[in-house]
């Protein structure tokens, strides 16, 4: 009897068994049929469970993100977690959902590419090898349907629900600097406000908050002043009634103020080839304390350029600032353009600490003109001390104030020229802050002038009403912010996931109907390919391993696998075929197994037995049989130069 030289051997050759194996004939045995059931249920099974908890998963989680991310309801007070929660529990579920799905398509293709290799007509090489799960398209493929949660289609939005009803106010901000409003208000007032808020104002989120606008990009900030709560008053003849009295808003969650008038302020920085006349638009300060504050001011197309600087250490502590005037021809590196624009927005408070927790705006914004000459009589009124030959009789807290702003704006300055000279930000945020309380106090004097006017002055009492536009409502509530999905984004989700789920159990249920058997799996891919090979060892004891390696060895395969299309062009004409086969020694009763067969499409082979060389042109060379259930004589052995 002649064999395959063992140079030839490839893995066609290595998947036929030897010609000394025993070939009984085909016979069913009465218990062969349950036994294929059991089989198939053995591994279907774990999958249809797994199917089951998908279905269940899918359908809450679709829930979930539907009442959470698109759902025109949020249902403030109920389980709705909040924004952050959100973004985190979508994260979190989605990657479970990705996961799932991947181990279930995985198993499911795996059981199947077996199923289709039992029937007699095989399954592609190529579809064999593509449906394992040591491929990693599954994974990346459900990449997508991860990215679709993501929260780069999402954004935060504010919801608010009322609790109680709505109260009449008068609120915001937006009243117009009035020269004649501010020589009412005592200069000790103003300077309080000053000293106080020069290092924090519009870092306060009580009275101010960041609003992106057109064009403030680098070197800009914009800022959005609606007044605050503690500048809101009830509607009344007089503005000495706040918000605060009377307990309807004590312990309030939240705080919503509707469609008030606010102040957007803008601030740019200055070109490095501008300044100032400083003869004629810089103003000195502070002299009468033997210390300089310079400040420097010019209107630009209704905008104002303001800069300012302090006298340098060495000349404040010789008592030279007044006498040494060289220092205010220095470059101003504090300086800054700042615009003024009213909006109308609704803005949600923190009922605790009344904190700004939103401003929706409700206008777009309109840029109003500054007047450069209001900001130097507010100057003179809190630098300056009264004048002691004038009428009227200096007031001891206006001249304790004066006396303190100027030191401290000064020594602010300094502090930082001196010990912090790398921070330019700021010292520029002094003066940005310098700048904006008269804008967001300017409501302050107004309502002080409405219920404090001196007895000489009564005919001046109608004069401080506030604006019309600041009548509005207050009303307290409850608020959230809602991570919001695109609702395109949803649905896509949502029907991805539904076609996956139901896609998945229709495969099963192919599966469970299909009569071919299912070997039994070990869960380890290599194993059950090692297990399942013939080999070509003559007498059957053969691992299989050795079949495995003969694979490498095919020239053609060698050749592609440095791509994986070049493997699988080399793999189309290739067909897996599992055919179930009795005991090699052909005992009555003997236990079935299941064993991979390959072959392919169109070879010419020829028979290696007792009439080796005679060729032929058998196009099927696997012998027909059922699989079913029934034990089939092994194919006969071919020769040729592999697959």
């Amino acid at each position: 009897m002649k064999v395959a030289p063992k140079s030839r051997v490839a893995w066609s050759a290595a998947t036929w068994p030897s010609p000394n194996l025993h070939t009984p004939e085909p016979e069913q045995p009465p218990n062969e049929d349950s036994k294929h059931e059991g089989s198939k249920t053995k591994e279907i099974w774990p999958l249809m469970l797994l199917w089951v908890f998908m279905a269940v998963f899918t359908i809450l989680y679709a829930v979930f993100i539907y009442r959470t991310l698109l759902s025109g309801d949020p249902g403030i007070g109920s389980l709705l977690p909040s924004a952050s929660d959100t973004n985190l529990a979508v994260s979190i579920l989605s990657q479970v959902f990705a996961n799932v799905v991947d181990m279930l398509l995985t198993g499911v293709f795996d059981v199947l590419r077996w199923q289709l290799a039992a029937r007699f007509a095989g399954i592609s090489a190529t579809t064999f090898f593509q449906l394992s799960s040591s491929t990693q398209w599954i994974p990346v493929f459900f990449l997508t349907i991860t990215k679709l949660s993501g929260g780069d289609r999402a954004e935060f939005v504010y919801y608010f629900k009322e609790t109680a009803e709505r109260m009449p106010v008068f609120a915001g901000s937006g009243v117009p600097l009035d020269e004649a409003l501010l020589a009412l208000v005592p200069a000790s007032y103003i300077g309080v406000f000053f000293v106080s808020w020069i290092p924090t104002l519009l870092d306060v989120p009580k009275y101010a908050v960041s609003m992106p606008t057109a064009g403030c990009g680098d070197n800009c900030t914009s800022v959005f002043l609606p007044g605050g709560i503690e500048t809101t008053r009830k509607l009344a003849p007089y503005l000495n009634m706040t918000l605060l009295e009377g307990g309807a808003f004590r312990d309030s969650e939240t705080i919503q103020i509707h469609n008030a008038p606010g102040i957007l302020l803008r601030f740019d920085a200055l070109p490095p080839s501008f300044d100032f006349d400083r003869a004629l638009e810089c103003h000195l300060y502070g002299q009468h304390l033997n210390d300089t504050l310079q400040v420097c001011i010019r209107p630009v197309n209704g905008s104002l350029a303001v800069g300012w600087a302090a006298c340098p250490t060495p000349l404040y502590q010789t008592a030279s600032c007044t006498a040494n005037t060289t220092w205010l021809a220095n470059p101003l590196p504090k300086r800054v353009l700042m615009t003024r624009y009213k909006q109308y927005a609704t803005t949600a408070y923190n009922g605790l600490d009344f904190s700004i927790l939103n401003v929706s705006p409700t206008s777009p914004a309109v840029p109003e003109t500054l007047d450069a000459t209001i900001y130097l009589a507010i100057w003179s009124k809190i630098f300056h001390p009264p004048d002691p030959t004038s009428n009227t009789s200096p007031n001891e807290n206006d001249i304790a104030v004066t006396n303190a702003l100027t030191y401290a704006a000064t020594w602010l300055l300094r502090l930082y020229d001196d010990v912090f000279p790398d921070d330019a930000h700021t010292p520029l945020s002094h003066l940005r802050n310098f700048l904006a309380i008269p804008q967001q106090f300017m409501v302050t004097c107004l309502q002080f002038a409405n219920y404090s006017v001196p007895a000489g002055l009564k005919e001046w009492e109608g004069r401080f009403a506030l604006p019309d536009d600041m009548q509005t409502t207050a009303v307290r509530g409850r608020s959230t912010t809602r991570f919001l999905a695109l609702g395109w984004v949803v649905w896509v989700y949502i029907a991805s996931a539904g076609v996956v789920v139901v896609g998945v159990g229709g495969v099963i249920l192919g599966m469970v109907v299909r009569r071919e058997g299912i070997p039994g799996s070990s869960g380890f891919v290599e194993v059950d390919l090692a297990a399942r090979f013939q080999d070509t060892r003559g007498d059957g004891e053969g691992d299989g391993l050795r079949a495995m390696r003969e694979l490498g060895r095919v020239g053609e395969l060698r050749t592609a696998v440095s791509s994986s299309f070049g493997v699988a062009r080399e793999l189309r004409r290739r067909r897996i075929r599992v055919v179930s086969v009795s005991a090699a020694d052909g005992r009555q009763g003997a236990s079935t197994g299941y064993e991979l067969f390959a072959f392919r499409e169109g070879l010419k082979t020829e028979h290696i037995g007792d009439n080796a060389g005679e060729n032929n042109s058998e196009l099927d060379v696997l012998e027909r049989a059922d699989t079913e259930g029934t034990r089939v004589a092994s194919p006969r052995v071919i020769k040729g130069t592999g697959w």
